[in-house]
């Protein structure tokens, strides 16, 4: 037996067992070409994956090769048992929606658990996806640009599931077009727009090519292009090397990065401009490369300059624009070591991504110095000093900078066991907090055991309100109904004791509508309130009293008996009068 294996997603100690298990049975390949017999992988979605799809080469978990190798199994037996360890299409994948009803709901997460993915009800950075129903503003759906989670439709999931290569179609998310102006085919379509209108295109026109992108290329364009090879059956090279087809320029001319990477590729490589790739994809077939191709003059890439007092002008712009190049592309971890566990693969493989995308590093040996720990809010050890969990990761990213671990509860794993016992019975709703803040208070009130709901009735066992936000009908109706009124502060001090907070003792993070010290601005008109409501209610009272009162002497009867001067009685004696 003799296989050429290629791997996709692998961390890189699954990864290093891959190459000891090839030993005598096959060799790795570093990259995907036509030699390959099998991909193995861990997640579905990669550019390789679609690759091997469309290619027909069998997509299968590590454990395939480790029991063909640990059995000493044949061609022909390997190739039997493939189907037990085939990724399905959603393997790796973890899903959150927002915006959809009950019922399709369920038929989304049914779908879901049926090809392999991972349904996430209380979304956290760990998502890979979030299925949104509209783009109407949520909280998930903030968070999710803020996070870098890629926001799809419903549409999405179902050509994930059925096609053989990727599809933009389905993306929520504006893809960056090119400017009609500069566009040098005949057509006038946007391609962003184009772009929505793709379901499952059989048309692969860029078939047989390996294309490679350039440097200079934003985040955003960056991925656009990426869908557009992937829509058009194309292989997205991540190195450039002989085998690249076709190297994607940014602009009009190759940076010097360019110029180093374009020294690897072979003779046959052809430059073209970004708007070929997109022009392409507008006419939905391969298009002549002529009038996009960009002369490559293979020069030295620029130095800096010894001497300050005679810069040269061309040299000082390009390296005016390298620095600031590089300075987008420093993120808030720049050069930090991390080293998480605890998480599921498809988790972990989410957060090396978020991490390694805002500048930080990854290890896998433990003993490193000076490297930080990441583990999962929810499992439970005795001291957490220096671990630090998912919610402290979200928080950075979303301010863009190394917020301290002592300023939220949640940035260290729990010091008691979730869930906690006190908390099954209970049913909080919630007022007031919006974005990553909704979605936090969402995620531990769930971790902590109890349910969360964000439609407020009687039901509701207590009501998490911001004492910032003017008060609205949820506050209202809980003075109503009795249901308490708690700060964010309430459900962190339950975290801490591991147990309920009493709301009817004195503490700050109990909202009292009669205690003025722990309220709001709004204070005076909860007491106009209360006020209003008390005077009413003497109003209807009296009134229905008199009435009472009106209704008992209606049907009394009484005699009148009425004299004149003279001693003579005047009218009916028996006469009832209605008094």
């Amino acid at each position: 037996m003799h296989l050429v294996v290629c791997t996709t997603g692998l961390p890189d100690n699954i990864k290093e067992d891959v190459v000891r298990h090839l030993d005598g049975i096959g060799i790795l390949s570093r990259h995907f070409t036509n030699h390959v017999s099998h991909l193995i992988a861990i997640n579905a979605g990669s550019e390789k994956y679609w690759a091997a799809k469309r290619l027909q080469i069998p997509i299968v978990t590590p454990d395939w090769l480790f029991k063909v190798k640990n059995d000493n199994l044949t061609l022909k037996q390997a190739t039997e048992i493939i189907g037990d360890y085939s990724i399905k299409p959603l393997s790796g994948l973890v899903i959150s929606t927002t915006g959809f009803k009950s019922v399709e709901l369920d038929e989304i997460v049914q779908i879901i658990g049926k090809y392999g993915g991972t349904y996430q009800a209380n979304m956290s950075i760990t998502a890979t996806h979030l299925i949104a129903k509209s783009l109407n503003t949520s909280a998930k759906l903030t968070a999710a640009k803020q996070w870098g989670i890629e926001v799809v439709e419903k549409s999405w999931l179902v050509s994930q599931t059925k096609s053989q290569s990727g599809s933009l179609t389905s993306s929520l998310l504006d893809s960056p077009g090119v400017n009609k102006n500069d566009n040098p085919s005949s057509s006038n379509q946007d391609p962003s727009n184009a772009a929505n209108q793709i379901v499952d295109s059989e048309n692969h026109y860029l078939d047989t090519l390996a294309i490679f992108l350039g440097n200079g290329f934003d985040k955003q364009l960056s991925v656009y292009l990426r869908k557009i090879v992937r829509d058009g059956g194309g292989s997205f090279m991540t190195t450039c090397d002989g085998v690249v087809t076709h190297f994607i320029l940014s602009g009009e001319s190759p940076t010097s990065q360019d110029l180093i990477e374009l020294k690897k590729a072979s003779e046959t490589t052809v430059c073209v401009s970004y708007k070929w790739l997109s022009d392409c994809f507008i006419e939905k077939q391969r298009l002549s490369e002529e009038k996009y191709i960009i002369p490559i003059t293979q020069e030295s890439p620029p130095k800096l300059d010894s001497n300050p007092s005679d810069p040269k002008p061309a040299n000082n712009e390009r390296l005016l624009l390298l620095k600031n190049a590089s300075a987008k592309t420093r993120g808030v971890f720049q050069d930090i070591q991390f080293f998480v566990k605890g998480f599921t693969t498809s988790e972990m493989q989410v957060l090396y991504k978020s991490i390694i995308n805002n500048g930080g590093n990854i290890v896998t040996d433990e003993k490193i110095e000076d490297i930080i720990y990441i583990q999962p809010f929810q499992i439970y050890i005795t001291s957490t000093d220096d671990i630090r969990t998912e919610f402290w990761i979200e928080r950075c990213i979303q301010t863009s900078s190394l917020v301290p671990i002592d300023q939220s509860i949640l940035f260290k794993p729990t010091k008691v066991p979730l869930p906690l016992t006190s908390f099954q019975n209970l049913v909080i709703g919630i007022s007031g907090y919006q974005d990553v803040e909704r979605l936090w208070i969402n995620r531990m009130a769930t971790l902590m055991g109890a349910k969360f709901t964000e439609t407020f009735s009687r039901k509701n066992t207590h009501l998490i309100r911001n004492p910032e936000v003017p008060s609205n009908t949820k506050t209202i109706k809980a003075l109503e109904w009795g249901v308490p009124c708690v700060s964010i502060d309430w459900l962190y001090e339950c975290l801490e004791l591991g147990n309920v907070v009493d709301t009817k003792i004195e503490s700050k993070n109990i909202i009292n509508p009669m205690t003025v010290s722990y309220r709001t601005s709004k204070v005076d008109q909860y007491m106009d309130y209360q006020t209003r409501k008390h005077e009413k209610y003497m109003q209807n009272t009296f009134t229905m009293n008199l009435k009472k009162s009106l209704e008992n002497l209606a049907n009394q009867v009484t005699t009148v008996d009425t004299t004149d001067e003279s001693g003579e009685t005047i009218g009916n004696p028996t006469k009832k009068i209605r008094r």
